[in-house]
């Protein structure tokens, strides 16, 4: 099995400002920008670095009108596997898995320290689509 880590994502309160700071603060580009399907009023947006080494998803609900504070600020981490059903058994195994969503291709382990964290099928996150249609684009370029 092969895990690697696919983006770190935070709350935004106001996403074209976000996505402004980061662009000049950090030269960073947007790369994707997703509506999930949901009840709630929700964009995420995927910003990458100059050499799409690093990824933030900036996360927007339209509801929300007032700053987060630190303790309520959905920070998360996502990882990626090649053998999505081998990861799930072995984190079973393991007895860390506490949210099972296996119709939607991910479930959530716990850290030690209570932190949630979501396990998806590389071939379904969206950093890699990304990731894979620039490499295929640039392999493409240079034949």
């Amino acid at each position: 099995m092969k895990y690697s880590l696919a983006h770190i994502g935070i709350n935004v309160l106001d996403l074209s400002r976000s996505v402004e700071f980061y662009t000049k603060a950090f030269d960073m580009h947007e790369v994707f920008r997703m509506h999930p399907k949901s009840e709630l009023d929700m964009i995420l947006c995927f910003l990458s670095d100059e050499g799409d080494t690093t990824e933030i998803a900036l996360t927007w609900y339209g509801e929300r009108d007032i700053p987060y504070e630190l303790g309520e600020n959905d920070v998360h981490l996502v990882f990626v596997v090649d053998d999505f059903k081998a990861s799930y058994e072995k984190h079973k195994k393991m007895g860390i898995v506490c949210i099972e969503e296996l119709k939607k291709d991910i479930y959530y382990v716990e850290d030690p320290d209570g932190y949630q964290i979501a396990i998806v099928p590389d071939r379904y996150h969206p950093t890699f689509f990304t990731r894979r249609s620039r490499r295929e684009a640039n392999a493409a370029d240079r034949a």
